[in-house]
């Protein structure tokens, strides 16, 4: 069985794809791209970097288990000739499949916080899962660094009692590693989340972009977190002809949401649909096709359900 998360992976999704594969008998990790800087970061200082999944791109007739995310449009053509055993996700389900299958959705900050909470409470049975004892050392680590990714620090409108209970459970677990601190931990995680070093524009827009099929709408949403805006300027303009490209290839709504952590607010660039991306949000495109919102830091709650609303309602 291979566990696998969605294209263009993040830190939660290779997480949890990692910790769950290391409990479950005959399971293999894999991922469908290259690894963020902030995942690269968080391997690398944890000297995990033997533990980082496969790269795998066919997953025809294959039995595969998903996490975070249950959407065929985030996975690979061949997930369509898969057989889909089981998912374990912090977002909607968006796949259909022949047969009832184990699965477990809440309206949770990340997947690791699922997974955290169903190790503390022993209820991986309920998904049909037989653990064995994990053979990866500092796994609550691994699942804290996540939550905190995936909530920005647990800053995040998605951030729910659940998420900072997992954090405190976890942290309490592993205090037993020497001169590990985990808030200089957290913040070295997002300084590097936001690294643009030897990043071209293609790679800065596709690190953490995903597509969504909304009514008969393709949109693109690719995401930005930084502490640091200024470092994105330089780079804006060859981003946004990497947008055009795409707007060429048929995508109907091509967004950049370049996220200030610090700020908690984003500035989105638009191209394709800009009338409708005015519409959804009650604003103006500058003559930039930007516009910045205080408070929208959230792909998930804050910017894909206004345009679910918009498309869907015509």
């Amino acid at each position: 069985m291979i566990i696998v998360g969605h294209k263009n992976p993040d830190t939660d999704c290779i997480v949890s794809s990692v910790y769950l594969s290391s409990i479950i008998k005959n399971s293999t990790a894999a991922r469908l791209g290259d690894l963020n800087p902030e995942t690269e970061f968080i391997f690398e200082c944890l000297n995990l970097k033997n533990c980082i999944p496969i790269l795998t791109d066919d997953l025809r007739k294959k039995n595969i288990f998903l996490v975070d995310h249950a959407d065929y449009s985030q996975s690979l053509p061949s997930i369509q000739e898969a057989n889909i055993i089981g998912i374990i996700d912090h977002h909607k389900m968006g796949i259909k499949t022949s047969q009832p299958i184990n699965a477990l959705f809440m309206p949770v900050g990340s997947t690791a916080t699922i997974l955290a909470n169903l190790y503390k409470n022993n209820l991986f049975h309920l998904l049909g899962i037989e653990t064995i004892e994990t053979t990866i050392h500092m796994w609550e680590i691994l699942l804290f660094a996540a939550i905190n990714s995936d909530t920005l620090g647990l800053k995040s409108p998605t951030t729910t009692s659940l998420d900072k209970e997992m954090c405190q459970y976890l942290k309490n677990n592993f205090v037993k590693f020497n001169n590990f601190n985990p808030e200089k931990f957290v913040n070295d995680m997002l300084i590097a989340k936001s690294s643009l070093s030897k990043k071209n524009a293609t790679e800065i827009f596709n690190t953490d972009c995903k597509e969504f099929l909304i009514g008969d709408k393709k949109i693109l949403i690719s995401q930005f977190e930084t502490l640091d805006t200024e470092s994105i300027k330089p780079k804006i303009e060859d981003i946004k002809n990497e947008m055009g490209k795409n707007v060429e290839l048929g995508i109907d709504m091509v967004i950049f949401v370049v996220t200030d952590i610090m700020k908690q607010g984003s500035e989105f660039f638009v191209l394709g649909d800009k009338k409708s991306f005015e519409k959804a949000f009650s604003v103006k495109l500058s003559s930039n096709d930007s516009f910045w919102i205080d408070g929208v830091v959230s792909r998930k709650k804050q910017i894909v359900p206004p345009l679910e609303s918009l498309f869907k309602n015509k």
